[in-house]
């Protein structure tokens, strides 16, 4: 009986064996088929990118010059307070 159940089981991991062996074959192929794609798909040297320039805004207490687009009037103010007529888009900031 101990002598059947050794069999069994040397049978048993005959077989986990060999399926582990094909995934692995399967996975190293895969990752070959991946290194070729990405190797193809590479044209050139690398794109270097720019850094984004953003305007520089004025500070909240900084005094700036508005401009009504509609009639031509300009005031001067602090920010905070001028921000609020701008984002209305009736007025503009003037340098």
């Amino acid at each position: 009986m101990n002598k059947l159940f050794r069999q069994i089981i040397a049978l048993d991991q005959n077989k986990t064996f060999s399926k582990l062996k094909a995934g692995r074959e399967d996975v190293a192929q895969s990752t070959r088929m991946n290194n070729e794609m990405a190797q193809q798909n590479q044209s050139g040297p690398p794109v270097k990118h720019s850094p984004v320039m953003v305007a520089k805004k004025p500070g909240r207490n900084e005094r700036v010059k508005i401009l009504n687009l509609q009639n031509g009037e300009t005031k001067e103010m602090k920010f905070k307070q001028a921000e609020v007529l701008i984002s209305t888009g009736a007025w503009q900031i003037v340098n």
